[in-house]
């Protein structure tokens, strides 16, 4: 009987630090949104910021944050605060056009190499912002990837940072495939001024109208996580009205564009 109370005891404590399978996501870093450290901000801070020099400027024009531009002084959105001195931006644009996230029948082993090389490529040039050492790994059933950014200059968001930033508004609009973030404010019915998170869906298509939204920055976004369904092969993306939703991968004509986000010292720019 003691042998049994024992093992049952046993049990209980495996469960309790192990789970049951449920949806585990873990960085060695920053950028998946468990970081309890991290603070996050609704109302993002713009900051005018060369990655070229590492340096803020004050010479920006709107023809920078045209699609594909990664030079000269760009609009960022600073958005959370890792709580070591270092902060995260998101460029207000995209970097690149509609981009393959991976094959469709690939997409539970993460992003492919095209568009990992592509981020990578495309931000080498940013000698202003230390490289990266940090990993976004997610594990949801079958789905089980690591990306590794070491070396790399920027990242992409991730879908649970986007949870952590829009708090509880999307319990006003949330179902299985897409969640508003914040269906009270903005809708897509009625893209107006009072859009709350405007600057998360900033330049993302003809669709965006809320104040700073611009047709010419690149279409929507990917972000750096999959959701478990093998009938539609899902990645979350940030839609141009106001909703992080799941969108079938594998498909150049539904493709999304890669947003960067840069990790520098608070100390630059405050």
């Amino acid at each position: 009987m003691k042998k049994l109370k024992y093992l049952g005891l046993i049990m209980i404590i495996t469960f309790m630090l192990t789970g049951c399978g449920e949806k585990d996501s873990t960085s060695g870093g920053i950028d998946n949104g468990s970081n309890k450290k991290v603070s996050y901000y609704t109302n993002a801070e713009t900051i005018y910021f060369n990655a070229e020099t590492g340096k803020v400027c004050s010479d920006y024009k709107e023809e920078n944050s045209k699609v594909e531009n990664t030079k000269g002084c760009l609009k960022w959105y600073l958005y959370s605060d890792n709580g070591n001195k270092t902060v995260n931006l998101l460029l207000d644009h995209n970097i690149t056009q509609k981009m393959i996230w991976t094959e469709k029948r690939e997409y539970k082993n993460g992003p492919n190499s095209e568009f990992l090389d592509t981020l990578k490529n495309k931000t080498q040039d940013w000698k202003g912002v230390k490289d990266r050492t940090d990993k976004y790994s997610l594990k949801d059933g079958e789905i089980d990837y690591t990306i590794d950014y070491t070396g790399y200059k920027a990242r992409i968001i991730s879908q649970e940072e986007i949870m952590n930033i829009i708090k509880d508004t999307y319990s006003n609009g949330e179902d299985n495939n897409m969640i508003y973030f914040n269906k009270s404010t903005c809708s897509n019915k009625d893209y107006s001024s009072k859009c709350e998170f405007g600057w998360l869906f900033d330049r993302t298509g003809s669709g965006c109208k809320s104040v700073g939204c611009y047709n010419d920055g690149g279409d929507e976004y990917w972000t750096s996580t999959a959701y478990l369904d093998d009938k539609y092969s899902p990645v979350w993306a940030v839609k141009s009205n106001g909703v992080i939703r799941h969108e079938t991968v594998g498909f150049k004509d539904t493709g999304k564009g890669i947003r960067p986000v840069i990790t520098i010292d608070k100390s630059i720019i405050k």
